[in-house]
This record gives C-alpha cells, structure tokens and sequence, in this order.
C-alpha cells in the first residue's frame, strides 16, 4: 500500500454492554454473577470472538472507539440488535484519549482510489458477507504493520466517523487510554511494544 499514514491525537467514546465488562452471567438459581470485578475497559478482544467490520471472527484484537458518543451508541446499537431486538441490555459508556501516528484513513477518497476501493464497498454489510472487503482490507491493514488503526466513517451515523485500533500494532509512541480524573480505570492504557 502507498498510503502516507495519518495521526490522529483526539479524544474518542466507546459504548459497550455492562454485561461483557463485568463478565457477568445467570449462575446458580438464576442469580446473576460478576467474574471480573476490574473490567477491562480497553479490551479489544470481543471482535476476535464475534468479528467486526475491519476484522473477521478469530483475526485480530481490535478495538471499536466513535468520534462522538452520538456515534458510538448509534454503532453499539446496531450490535445490541443481534442480542434482542426489543430490550436492550445495560450499557456503559466512556472517552478514550487516543495518541496514534500510523491510521490509515479510508475517508479519504484518494486514498480509496488506491485501495481500489469505495464508500459504498467500505459501508456495506459486513456481517451478511463471508471475508468482506473491509474485513480483507483490515487483515492486509493489520499484516503490513504499517498501520496501528483504521479511520473510516460511520454506517450508522452519517455525521460520525469511527476508529479500529490494533493493540498488537502499537508503536512505542502510540496509546489509548481511559479518560478518568479519578484514576481508577486509566491505569492500564493500551501502549506500544
């Protein structure tokens, strides 16, 4: 790919199921039970298990941040209709401060026409085709180690735009961090090797 990478320095929102953070299930009698009592707010493992626009299932951790909380509960409730279509479950949200240096922008529409790629073909339905474009697009993305990321807009809100981080892709100089005055959930930022 002859792709300048691009830096984004910003502060972005994740939406996510209470549930999958506290790694909570119905145990004995039907009562519910946490696992983990330290959720990991960064985690970028949940793609790998159920896939995700730019990373099929079993490829990759990645991580899913929106550039607006308007974004992101758009993008999570998109997801949360493969658990129910009516109830959804208890949500959390929460910023993240990103410093990155090596995103490949897909909004850029030069850098599609070298990708031989679209906006058309890069919101289609990931989840209805087998080996999307966009998931070939993040394996090859992920594969160059030449990109910590991938900037692409929103299918779900057309004025917002998305961010997938590749933890294992991180250089020394990139991170994500939880943004929390009280300290508690930022101790633990994803940071390059």
């Amino acid at each position: 790919m002859d792709i300048r990478p691009s830096a984004i320095f910003d502060t972005l929102v994740r939406t996510v199921t209470l549930r999958s953070l506290l790694d909570a299930h119905v145990g004995a009698g039907g009562l519910p039970e946490v696992r983990t009592i330290n959720p990991d707010l960064l985690y970028a493992g949940g793609s790998s298990f159920s896939g995700g626009r730019f990373t099929p299932v079993g490829g990759p951790a990645a991580l899913y941040l929106a550039s607006s909380e308007r974004t992101a509960n758009a993008e999570w409730r998109s997801g949360s209709t493969l658990i129910s279509r009516t109830a959804r479950p208890p949500k959390v949200v929460f910023f993240a401060q990103v410093k990155l240096e090596r995103v490949l922008d897909v909004t850029d529409n030069n850098n599609q026409l070298r990708l031989n790629t679209s906006a058309v073909e890069l919101a289609s339905d990931w989840k209805l085709i087998a080996d999307s474009p966009t998931q070939r697009l993040g394996r090859a993305s992920y594969d160059s180690r030449r990109f910590s990321g991938i900037w692409y807009r929103s299918t779900k809100d057309s004025r917002g735009y998305c961010l997938v981080v590749f933890p294992e892709r991180l250089s020394k100089t990139e991170m994500v961090s939880v943004v929390d005055s009280s300290l508690v959930f930022s101790v633990n930022p994803l940071v390059g090797a």
